[in-house]
């Protein structure tokens, strides 16, 4: 019990650090959106970009309250399943997807999404591994821009190895024929909140993957959200900065 209270200490005293008043008063915090912050990454031309389905041409199998009421985690995949082109389009939309646009820091069209996050900074980066490829989408490892509703491909290939690498020998995850990757992405909102974004962050990886696991019940998709694998291992494989952190995956199949 002596470890429990002494690790019980030290959590507290790192949440008091990060939950402590703001450095500035709301009404001084920075209005403008930094010109080298972006809400939805940045990629060279040269990577190839997947325009999805529009999110309208797949209708939901269950009404909000019989998702929640289904809702469950499964573990038992077969790689030949996996979710519907239609259905995954929709997902993502539904997860991170633009809903719509405001004026704000200093913008005519900031973008709003449908899964809500602190400041409406989106820290949530969605990566999509797919072991088993689509009607028009290869294998291979992409990651989801939520304005242009697309995919845009990081890597060509069967990417068993990169799964088997990070699963800690969680057989269902190699099984799974896709998962979602949350990344926290901490520069979006440092500029604005400070130390305290961390915390912020993790609260919106949760809310988005609790969205994104509603709407795979909603969809009639199997889905398991997962938080033992090896981040560092995972943070190499997707070649992400400092600061940019996997917080929670999810595997998905039909």
């Amino acid at each position: 019990m002596l470890e429990v209270h002494e690790t019980l200490a030290r959590i507290l005293e790192i949440d008091q650090e990060l939950q402590g008043p703001p450095d500035v008063p709301f009404e001084e915090m920075p209005k403008v959106l930094p010109t080298d912050v972006h809400l939805v990454k940045q990629f060279p031309d040269h990577c190839l970009r997947l325009p999805l389905l529009p999110p309208e041409t797949v209708a939901c199998k269950r009404s909000f309250l019989s998702a929640v009421r289904s809702r469950a985690s499964h573990r038992e995949y077969r790689l030949d399943r996996p979710p519907e082109e239609a259905a995954l389009s929709l997902l993502l939309h539904l997860t991170a997807g633009r809903r719509e646009t405001i004026r704000a820091y200093g913008q005519s069209a900031f973008p709003l999404f449908h899964s809500p996050s602190s400041g409406g900074l989106r820290a949530a980066d969605l990566y999509l591994i797919l072991q088993k490829g689509l009607s028009k989408i290869e294998p291979g490892v992409y990651y989801y821009d939520g304005v242009a509703h697309a995919l845009v491909r990081l890597a060509k290939c069967y990417p068993a190895p990169l799964v088997a690498d990070v699963s800690m020998g969680q057989p269902f995850l190699q099984e799974a024929p896709a998962l979602l990757v949350f990344v926290a992405n901490l520069p979006r909102g440092l500029w604005k909140y400070g130390e305290r974004y961390y915390k912020f962050a993790l609260v919106d990886i949760g809310v988005v993957a609790a969205q994104a696991h509603l709407a795979a019940a909603a969809l009639g998709l199997r889905s398991c959200l997962v938080a033992g694998f090896d981040p560092e291992r995972l943070r190499r494989h997707l070649a992400l900065p400092p600061g940019e952190l996997p917080a929670l995956m999810m595997s998905l199949g039909s």
